[in-house]
């Protein structure tokens, strides 16, 4: 099971944040709008670490009871305060926004948001900012800001001219207030321009509750069958976003004029299928927030599927049996096994039947090319012209009544001088007519 909280994620270690940089970017790089859900009903998912699933058998269709557990965003309108500008410095490379909201129902207390805006300062630039007005008649860009449990998502609008945007109508949380503050010190030790900022956006929280649910199992394509969902238990205190964590990883700081660097800018991009938000000043915060929730359930199978001291569950499965009969047939056995008695019975028969061949008891090869050279020798021409004429009877006759048998042959050698001993076959008695 996957760990609870943030504490197991060791971004410390390099090789780690390099691993989870490289899968976030590329979980981010499959998310397609079909694929979001509404925040406000959550998602679910399966409580079981990536290396879990991939040690489960293939052959599993099914899981029973299987821990579940569902994300929901609850949101409220932002009430902000107060917006400053950090320059990045040695502890923090990034380019930060803060974000000083009023007490709300969250807490009782002021809060403080913290947003990561990419490491290049010329964003902010006058240069930039002309640039932009030159090219984008409104220009929103979606920010994403976290102080522990509670974070903020909205839009941020840059500008010269002071002009603010109208307020803000959202399908699910009503209409939002726009902040603007006009005198905004950029803090990095020198107090170098002052910026128009307009934010309109919601604080919200990341309730999760579980449950058991029955898992189908296709693969590493796990859905739940939300119908079977029982014991849903919502855990009181809320959950630490994952994305907190992640939205200060390098992956997130490439941006440009019309494409907001950080976590909002790429969540909306990737939602919306778009190269850039500057064309799209219409987009709206519930996209954003779905694309949210949708991305706080990946970060959370990268960054907590690193501990390897898991919580392990047992689970019922059902998998793909395949079964076989096996028929016992005795008269086929038994066939088989007189079969073979016969086979091994002519076979000691022909041994024992030649046991005065010489071959045999020489251990000589013979074969059909030296059967007929012995043949050959032992008869003369004539006996096979008149055998090439006999009738099929005759000739199996005659050769059941031929005798023929090896005897030593020794021959002189002229040249040396010196005998040679072969083997020649010998006619020892002729066939009657």
């Amino acid at each position: 099971m996957l760990p609870s909280g943030v504490n197991p994620v060791p971004l410390d270690d390099e090789t780690f944040t390099k691993q989870a940089s490289e899968q976030l970017q590329h979980r981010l790089s499959r998310l397609r709008p079909k694929m979001l859900e509404p925040s406000t009903k959550g998602i679910l998912g399966v409580n079981a670490s990536d290396r879990s699933r991939s040690s489960l058998s293939p052959a599993v269709m099914q899981l029973f009871d299987a821990p579940v557990y569902r994300l929901q965003l609850s949101c409220s309108p932002s009430k902000l305060q107060s917006i400053s500008i950090k320059l990045p410095d040695e502890h923090d490379s990034h380019l930060r926004f803060l974000l000083e909201e009023a007490p709300s129902l969250f807490g009782p207390e002021q809060t403080i948001y913290q947003a990561s805006f990419g490491p290049k300062k010329s964003i902010l630039s006058n240069g930039t900012q002309d640039d932009a007005n030159d090219t984008y008649s409104v220009l929103r860009y979606p920010l994403i800001s976290f102080n522990q449990a509670a974070f903020w998502i909205g839009s941020i609008q840059l500008n010269q001219s002071g002009d603010g945007p109208p307020r803000t109508a959202t399908q699910r949380w009503g209409e939002l207030i726009p902040f603007s503050q006009s005198a905004v010190l950029s803090q990095g030790g020198t107090q170098d321009r002052h910026y128009n900022l307009t934010l309109s956006g919601l604080t919200c929280q990341l309730n999760r509750s579980t449950g058991w649910a029955n898992v189908k199992v296709n693969g590493s394509n796990w859905s739940i069958l939300e119908n079977t969902l029982v014991n849903e238990n919502l855990v009181p205190r809320p959950d630490v976003p994952m994305l907190s964590l992640a939205s200060a990883l390098d992956v997130f700081d490439d941006g440009s004029v019309g494409r907001a660097p950080g976590l909002g800018g790429h969540l909306l991009r990737a939602a919306m299928s778009v190269t850039d938000e500057g064309s799209h000043p219409d987009w709206k915060l519930e996209t954003l927030a779905d694309a949210f929730l949708w991305y706080e359930m990946e970060s959370r199978s990268v960054l907590l599927d690193n501990d390897q001291a898991g919580r392990a569950e047992r689970y019922k499965l059902q998998s793909n049996i395949d079964d076989y009969t096996m028929t016992f047939i005795p008269w086929i056995l038994l066939s088989g096994l007189i079969t073979l008695g016969v086979a091994c019975g002519l076979t000691i028969g022909l041994s024992i039947d030649s046991w005065k061949v010489y071959s045999l008891r020489s251990g000589r090869l013979l074969d059909s090319i030296r059967l007929t050279a012995d043949v050959g020798v032992a008869l003369d021409k004539k006996v096979f012209e008149e055998c090439s004429t006999w009738h099929g009877t005759r000739l199996n006759k005659c050769a059941d009544e031929a005798r023929f048998r090896y005897e030593a042959n020794t021959r002189l050698n002229s040249e040396t001088g010196l005998y040679s001993i072969g083997i020649r076959l010998r006619q020892i008695s002729r066939p009657h007519d």
